[in-house]
C-alpha cells in the first residue's frame, strides 16, 4: 500500500491557468524578426515547461545563435507583452475550480512554477484564487528551474513546516515523516516538470491536451484537463 496523499503540488501554466498559447504568442511577437523565431510546433514539442531565461538560452544554443547579448532585451520585451496579453483576460484549465473544490479543506495545496511572481498573483487575482494558494514558489525562489528539482524540494520544505507549525517559513527541523515526498502529488504539463517533480520523489499527473505533441510519459498518469476529476479517484489511483 502506498502512502495516502498529504499534498498536491500545482505548476502553473497550463496546469491553473490556459496561459501556455499567450506564452508562446509573447514570444513569437518579440522573436519574430530575430534569428530565434520559433512556430508553434517547436515550441510546444521542445521548450514548453523552461523558465523563460531558460528557454532563450537553450533557443540559441540550439540554433548556434550569436545573440548573447541580445538575450536580456528579448526576456525583458517578452515579460512585459506577456503581462499586456494577460491583462486582457485569462482562462482556467476546464474543470479546475470544480476539482479545487472536491479537495478536502485541510488538503495542503501548492504552487511550484517557472513563471514570475506578477503573472501568478494577476491571473490568481483575475479568479479569485490567491487565498486558495498559500504557498506559491517562482522562478525567482531558486536558483535552478525546472528540470532541476530545486523548486519541489523547496515547496516541499514549506508544505511540511506549514503542516506541522501552521507557517510556511522555514525551520530547522524538517521531519520527512510528516509529509513524505512520494506522499505528494504534482500535476505538471511538461516533461520538465514532470522530471524535475520526480527527481524530487514526488508521484505525478500530466495535464496535457493530446494534440500537444510533448512527451510526458515519464508521468504516472496523464489527463487531457480537470473535467470529472475528483478526490476519489486520485486517492483510488494512487493509494490502492
Amino acid at each position: 500500500m502506498q502512502p495516502m496523499l498529504r499534498a498536491i503540488i500545482f505548476d502553473f501554466d497550463g496546469v491553473i491557468a490556459d496561459t501556455e498559447p499567450l506564452h508562446f504568442a509573447a514570444f513569437e511577437r518579440v522573436l519574430r524578426d530575430t534569428p530565434l523565431a520559433i512556430t508553434q510546433e517547436e515550441y510546444f514539442a521542445r521548450y514548453v515547461g523552461l523558465s523563460d531565461r531558460v528557454f532563450l538560452e537553450r533557443l540559441a544554443a540550439d540554433r548556434r545563435a550569436a545573440v548573447t547579448n541580445e538575450l536580456p532585451r528579448y526576456f525583458d520585451e517578452k515579460y512585459h507583452v506577456y503581462l499586456e496579453l494577460i491583462g486582457r483576460g485569462t482562462s482556467l484549465i476546464a474543470g479546475l475550480r470544480e476539482f479545487l473544490a472536491d479537495l478536502p479543506p485541510t488538503l495542503p495545496v501548492a504552487i511550484c512554477s517557472g513563471a514570475r511572481r506578477p503573472e501568478i498573483d494577476l491571473i490568481l487575482s483575475q479568479h479569485d484564487l490567491a487565498a486558495r494558494f498559500p504557498i506559491i514558489i517562482t522562478s525567482e525562489d531558486v536558483h535552478s528551474s525546472k528540470p532541476e528539482p530545486h523548486g519541489y524540494l523547496m515547496t516541499l520544505h514549506k508544505l511540511r513546516a506549514r503542516h506541522l507549525y501552521g507557517s510556511e517559513k522555514s525551520r530547522d527541523i524538517d521531519p520527512v515523516d510528516a509529509m513524505p515526498a512520494d506522499s505528494c502529488l504534482a500535476i505538471e504539463d511538461s516533461p520538465q516538470g514532470i522530471l524535475a517533480a520526480r527527481a524530487a520523489g514526488m508521484r505525478t499527473l500530466a495535464m496535457l491536451p493530446s494534440h500537444i505533441a510533448s512527451d510526458v510519459s515519464a508521468a504516472d498518469l496523464r489527463r487531457e484537463n480537470f473535467r470529472g476529476l475528483t478526490w476519489d479517484d486520485l486517492c483510488y489511483r494512487f493509494v490502492s
